[in-house]
C-alpha cells in the first residue's frame, strides 16, 4: 500500500481480513485484532496457556503475513504481565519463524500506553490535558460562532477518550 492513499486502511482490512478469520477460527484464545496497520494478539490465561497459544498464534501470523508477502515490523513486541513470559514467547517465536520479538512488561502503541500487569497512564494524562487546552480554544470560538460548538463532539471528545478502551478510565477520573 503507497503512504498517503485515501483508501489504505479499507485496502489493509481487506488483505488482512482472511488472515485474522482463520486465526479467529483456528486459535480463538489467541484473539488477533487489527488497528490501521498494526496487529494485536491478545492472550489471557495462566502463564502456560499464554505461552503456548501466543507462541502459536504469532507462528501462525507470520506464516500467513510471509505468504501474502506483508512486510513484518522489526518493532514487534511481546508484552506480558512477567517478564519471563514475554521472554518465553519471543524466544518460541523467534527459533521457530526466524522473527525478532521484543518482550517487555509495558508499551505505548499507537500513542496509547499499555502492559501486562501495571496500569501507566502518562500518556493518557497527556492527551488529557491537550484536550483541556483544546476545550478552552473552543469555549472562546463559540462565544463568536455558536456552530463551534460541534468541535467538541467531532475533535475534544475523541481526542480525549482515545486510548480508554485498552485501559479503560482511571478510578481518580471518573
Amino acid at each position: 500500500l503507497t503512504a498517503g492513499l485515501k483508501r489504505a486502511n479499507f485496502y489493509a482490512r481487506l488483505l488482512l481480513f482472511p488472515i485474522l478469520e482463520t486465526m479467529h477460527q483456528t486459535i480463538p484464545q489467541a484473539m488477533p485484532r487489527s488497528y490501521v496497520d498494526d496487529l494485536a494478539q491478545l492472550v489471557t490465561g495462566k502463564a502456560d496457556d499464554i505461552v503456548s497459544w501466543g507462541a502459536r498464534g504469532a507462528k501462525l501470523l507470520v506464516t500467513a503475513l510471509r505468504a501474502t508477502e506483508v512486510v513484518i515490523s522489526p518493532k514487534s513486541t511481546v508484552v506480558a504481565s512477567s517478564i519471563e513470559i514475554a521472554r518465553q514467547v519471543s524466544d518460541i517465536v523467534y527459533s521457530e519463524t526466524g522473527v525478532r520479538v521484543k518482550a517487555q512488561c509495558q508499551g505505548v502503541d499507537l500513542g496509547v500506553d499499555f502492559g501486562g500487569k501495571l496500569r501507566t497512564c502518562r500518556n493518557q494524562n497527556k492527551r488529557e490535558s491537550k484536550a483541556e487546552a483544546r476545550n478552552a480554544k473552543i469555549r472562546t470560538m463559540t462565544s463568536g460562532n455558536t456552530k463551534c460548538e460541534t468541535l467538541v463532539l467531532t475533535g475534544s471528545i475523541p481526542a480525549r477518550v482515545y486510548g480508554l478502551t485498552v485501559y479503560g478510565c482511571q478510578p481518580a477520573k471518573l
